[in-house]
């Protein structure tokens, strides 16, 4: 059998996607690590309330509400590897001193310190990956799913100490990973292309110079799970404790159902189905609409509100509909974008899901001081559907439009105002239509602009067609010593200088 050897650039590339997809992991481990170890504390430790849980939500998301400026001031003059360094560092003593309080102010102060580090990881993660996404079409998905093996690995561990009334071992063990991730990235035991570890963040790009339609609608289908997201965990605690009298445990044992659905499917089953069949945009763009709506189903059925059984039903829904969401997400935009666009872009997402949380968690603690649960979970499935609606609708609209381009259909069904998808490449042009834009390219942005700039040769004057034109019948009808074959010859040497004078060229 003959055995086929890779290059060493083939094999140097599948070296640094591994290194990526394991540190994607224990991004994952640590962050939802923290994230779970904080509210089990909150509820063993401190006063629990849906006012409290909404606070400690708010302070989780607190720094990436800065990221921005985060980029621009602080994150720009520091390499990749010391961000990830500096963050893992952070997260390492802020695990211990989260364990250490007794104080609810100290506490929400200590998990939004915490939340730097999570932003340091956020606003890097996408410039070490964003070469592989849009080579490879599955990669995408397997950084969801290493994400989700992650959190199925300290969810299972939290889950476990929580049922054997262990409650401070998972915070210490989110510590030690901490720690663990710093040294791996010191040593080097974890490294990707080296001119992308000791690169520095640039500033990001201008909201008017980034967006199109289509961007625009892969942030409102991120935006609108996590609106959901941000209602159902805050109602979670609330619901296990009133409504399901279930344990708090609970919340871990549906977060290991959660990430072992979405591992088990973004590692194993949607790669495959890349690899063998060959899916349209078109037909993208569809799946992508239907994975946003299990998951936000399955984020109504997962507050446990319904009891255990539909609880566990909505985590498998929503770790099958996430897979395939996010990796179609960051697929569709790493194809569209460049490197510090989509960095750019997903810095934007991270942004725009802590606005929403933290809106959901302020608006549900506030209606929580009004109304009861029951209530609040009536509004809960009514702003679950209208996001489903209007991302359905957003989806529908861009569909079409790539619909008309593939029947070579000049796109009017997209408004201009909201961003139409623009066909160039299959617009038909007559003759008079390509000559136009000809002129207009040569003669005010083209090369031959500059060269007649640079020569000055030639003189700038407004255009003289028409009297050009009269002034040639004039000499022909007053010319007449001239033959039928001299008045031809006069007449296409005038219209070469003519053409000539109009493309620049002359």
């Amino acid at each position: 059998m003959r055995k086929i050897r890779e290059t060493p650039q083939v094999t140097e590339d599948h070296m640094l996607k591994k290194h990526i997809l394991w540190l994607q992991f224990l991004y994952g481990f640590t962050r939802v690590g923290f994230l779970t170890s904080a509210f089990v504390l909150l509820v063993i430790k401190l006063a629990l309330t849906i006012l409290n849980s909404a606070i400690v939500t708010i302070m989780l998301q607190g720094a990436t509400l800065f990221a921005n400026k985060l980029c621009d001031n602080v994150f720009s003059k520091y390499s990749i590897k010391a961000l990830q360094v500096s963050a893992s560092l952070l997260g390492s003593v802020c695990s211990l001193m989260i364990l250490l309080t007794n104080n609810f102010y100290v506490f929400i102060f200590v998990v939004f310190i915490c939340s730097f580090a999570k932003v340091s990881f956020e606003v890097t993660m996408p410039i070490i990956s964003h070469k592989h996404i849009e080579a490879d079409n599955a990669f995408a998905s397997k950084l969801v799913g290493f994400n989700m093996g992650g959190i199925l690995c300290i969810s299972a561990i939290t889950a476990t100490f929580v049922f054997l009334h262990l409650d401070f071992l998972p915070i210490i063990i989110t510590s030690f990973m901490f720690g663990l991730l710093c040294f791996l990235i010191t040593s080097g035991y974890i490294q990707y292309n080296q001119k992308t570890f000791k690169r520095r963040l640039e500033p990001d790009i201008k909201e008017n110079e980034k967006n199109s339609f289509k961007n625009r609608t892969l942030s409102m289908i991120d935006l609108s799970s996590h609106i959901v997201g941000g209602l159902s965990v805050c109602i979670m605690p609330v619901a296990l404790k009133t409504v399901s009298h279930l344990s708090q445990g609970v919340d871990s044992l549906l977060f290991f159902i959660f990430g072992l659905t979405a591992y088990i499917c973004g590692v194993f089953v949607i790669p495959k189905i890349n690899t063998k069949i060959n899916i349209s945009i078109k037909t993208q763009w569809h799946l992508l609409l239907y994975a946003s709506a299990m998951v936000i189903i399955g984020l109504v059925l997962y507050c446990s509100y319904f009891g255990l059984f539909w609880a566990c039903f909505g985590a498998v829904i929503e770790g099958v509909g996430s897979a395939l969401a996010y990796s179609s997400i960051h697929t569709l935009a790493a194809k569209e974008l460049n490197g510090e666009r989509y960095k750019t872009f997903c810095n934007g997402l991270n942004q725009r899901s802590a606005r929403s949380r933290i809106i959901a968690a302020i608006s549900l603690g506030f209606l929580s001081q009004f109304f009861t649960i029951q209530i609040q979970m009536l509004l809960f499935i009514a702003v679950s559907f209208t996001c489903v609606a209007i991302c359905a609708l957003r989806v529908s609209i861009i569909t079409r439009d790539l619909r008309l381009i593939e029947q070579n259909e000049i796109s009017t069904f997209i408004p201009k105002f909201i961003g139409a998808v623009e066909p160039t490449a299959y617009s038909l042009f007559t003759g008079d239509d390509r000559r136009r834009s000809t002129i207009k390219n040569h003669s005010k942005t083209g090369a031959f602009k500059s060269i007649r700039r640079n020569n000055g040769t030639i003189v700038r004057r407004p255009p003289l067609d028409s009297f050009r034109d009269y002034h040639f019948e004039i000499r022909r009808v007053l010319a007449f010593s001239q033959t039928y074959s001299q008045v031809v010859t006069t007449w296409r040497s005038h219209r070469f200088r003519r053409n000539a004078y109009i493309s620049g060229t002359a």
